[in-house]
């Protein structure tokens, strides 16, 4: 083999960037050496993170170097894990087995990327809707920038029995489109699935039969499936999932992905170093074919960025670039599953692992950053400090557009804005709830670089004045600069303030009323006590309602597939709440002209009541109040 600063395919400039790599300690040459550092790193990844197993597959130079299982697939009967017999769950790694099979609609003139994807969905159950004046294409689709919000009902389902036929299960869940297309990305499942289901419509089939046929055929990716369950001859080769408590590991069940093209494929380590040679081989591999070296080409190149500099798109794949080295891949999660496929197209080169607990997702990030430092270490200390200007104009509040902006799941996004401050010597600070703070030094007019670190940001400003914030790695999605009202730290201490209050409400009103009745002291006029009712009625509410979303957050796939009692709650609530607190404004009114308790009990119940409209108005905000 080929030593790996060497490319057999690459063209003259590619040979010259290469010269001014600096050369590695290390390369694929050598694969008992591969084997060993392998051995190191994923031994203490799985050990620190609590992982009990792992499969991995390096390719280079169109052969498998290396492909290696870890650990257990079965933690109670000590099964372990064998690369080329043990499958593993892949999570979103299938959407580039999706767009492998869309690319190859497009060259068998199926297919146009350009055209209105509802051109390919007069038969099916599905459509997308006109918005904007301006038509959803495959090459949204394929970059995440068809301008849907996320949409989380019937991604993951609960059983078996809750699979629907793929167009109906799209109809049912259908995003709305909150943004025109091609203005910012937003990472969609939705909108993966339905590329793939455009090529099951326009093939007559279904997607898991297409993909058998087409895709893994003819490479012998015999252990691949979108099926679900997996069929019979797989079914006892199949990885179990754990959730790691407490120093026990606890399986969970069979993950059923009801938009399957966006993430339902099991495979083996060894099927996917197939697919990544193929991929790294102009579509062909053993013999078989599945892409054309133009179809390839396309499919690997960027057709969207945010902002020049930063990471892009390619179609499925986006780019990932380490270490001034070309990179594309994708990561893929399920609840239990957590995996990731890279390759280095011009270095011939590509690894796959995946794990079996959650503590895969801190350990395919170590491993990626090893493998890169060891075999294609950074040729520089990075770019230069810069004069940005005046930071303020960067400074505020900016929120993930992959979220729901029509319901109440509109919360998700909390925890996904971050804060920008002017940081310490001329540095930004990024920091967002529960997350530690990261700080940003200026490389150019509004670009940053991590203090202490490899990554970058971006700031962008459209036409209309809207800001947008961009992490590179993460070129499908943006975070655009939201207002006051979005602010995490404002609302996590109104909302503690309002249940503060409620709880307070409760106990002083409530319990109030049950001390005189228990007492047998006279009560005081009608109104008065209706009016201590209203708001002892509206904590008990805002009690009910924070039980409600805590309890249903526990288990969010039940929450959102309809299937949960908690769901009427969520629904219902809110607007017994805006009425209470419209009332609770009359009485609190009548309270000044009438002359209701003492003066300090007059000024406590204004009180309680102002904060009991911010809070309503918070609900609304956050799409908790139907419009």
């Amino acid at each position: 083999m080929v030593s790996l600063l060497v490319v057999s395919q690459a063209g003259p400039a590619a040979a010259v960037a290469a010269d001014r790599q600096p050369v590695p300690e290390h390369d694929l040459d050598d694969p008992e050496a591969l084997e060993a550092w392998l051995d190191g790193v994923m031994k203490a990844s799985m050990t620190a993170h609590d992982v009990p197993g792992a499969t991995v597959s390096v390719v280079a130079d169109g052969e498998t170097v290396l492909a290696k299982g870890y650990g257990e697939a079965d933690v109670s009967s000590g099964r372990p894990v064998v690369a080329n017999r043990t499958s593993f769950r892949i999570g979103s790694v299938s959407k580039l087995v999706t767009w492998t099979a869309v690319m190859q609609g497009v060259e068998r003139d199926r297919l146009s990327l350009d055209a209105d994807v509802n051109r390919y969905l007069e038969d099916s159950p599905v459509t997308v809707p006109e918005r904007y004046g301006e038509p959803v294409t495959l090459e949204h689709l394929g970059t995440h920038t068809a301008g849907f919000e996320e949409e989380l009902g019937g991604t993951i389902v609960p059983g078996e029995s809750d699979l629907q036929p793929l167009g109906r299960a799209l109809a049912e869940n259908r995003p709305a489109r909150v943004r025109p297309p091609g203005e910012r990305p937003a990472y969609s499942n939705w909108g993966a699935a339905l590329a793939g289901h455009v090529v099951a419509e326009r093939a007559n089939t279904t997607f898991a039969r297409y993909v058998e046929r087409e895709v893994f055929e003819p490479i012998g990716m015999t252990s691949s499936t979108f099926r679900q369950p997996v069929g019979s001859a797989l079914r006892s080769r199949l990885a179990e999932g754990y959730v790691h408590r407490q120093g026990v590991y606890d399986r969970g069940e069979f993950e059923y992905v009801g938009i399957p093209p966006a993430g339902s494929m099991s495979a083996t380590a060894t099927d996917m170093a197939a697919f990544m040679n193929a991929h790294l081989r102009n579509g062909s591999h053993d013999g078989g074919r599945i892409l054309d070296p133009e179809s390839v080409r396309s499919m690997h190149e960027r057709h969207y960025t945010t902002v020049e500099g930063l990471d892009g798109m390619a179609y499925g794949f986006y780019e990932m670039d380490e270490n001034s080295r070309e990179v594309i891949g994708h990561a893929g999660d399920t609840q239990l599953f957590h995996s990731l496929l890279f390759v280095l197209p011009e270095e011939d080169v590509g690894v796959f692992v995946s794990y079996n607990a959650a503590g895969g997702v801190p350990a395919r990030g170590e491993l990626f950053e090893a493998f890169m430092d060891r075999y294609y270490p950074a040729s520089s200390d990075g770019p230069a400090t810069a004069d940005p200007g005046d930071l303020g104009r960067f400074t505020g509040d900016y929120r993930s557009t992959r979220i729901p902006y029509d319901s109440w799941l509109k919360v998700v996004g909390l925890p996904s804005t971050f804060q920008v401050n002017r940081g310490p010597n001329g540095t930004l600070v990024t920091s967002r709830l529960g997350g530690s703070a990261q700080r940003w030094r200026p490389v150019g007019e509004r670009t940053f670089a991590e203090v202490d670190g490899d990554r970058t940001i971006a700031f962008r400003t459209d036409e209309d004045g809207a800001r947008s914030l961009f992490f590179d790695g993460q070129p499908f999605v943006a975070y655009p600069r939201v207002g006051t009202a979005g602010d995490p730290l404002l609302n996590v201490a109104l909302a503690g303030l309002a249940l503060l209050v409620a709880l307070s409400t409760v106990v002083l009103y409530v319990g109030t009323a049950a001390w005189r009745r228990y007492r047998d002291r006279p009560a005081t006029e009608r109104r008065p006590r209706v009016a201590r009712a209203v708001l002892g009625l509206y904590g008990l509410l805002v009690l009910v309602l924070v039980g409600a979303v805590a309890v249903g957050a526990g288990d969010l796939v039940t929450l959102v597939s309809g299937g949960s009692p908690i769901l009427a709650a969520i629904s219902v609530v809110p607007v017994l709440l805006a009425l209470l607190a419209a009332a609770s404004v009359g009485f609190a009114a009548l309270a000044w002209r009438e002359g209701y308790w003492t003066f300090p009990g007059r000024v406590h119940y204004t009180l309680v009541t102002a904060v009991a409209v911010a809070f309503v108005l918070q609900l609304g905000y956050w799409e908790f109040l139907p419009v």
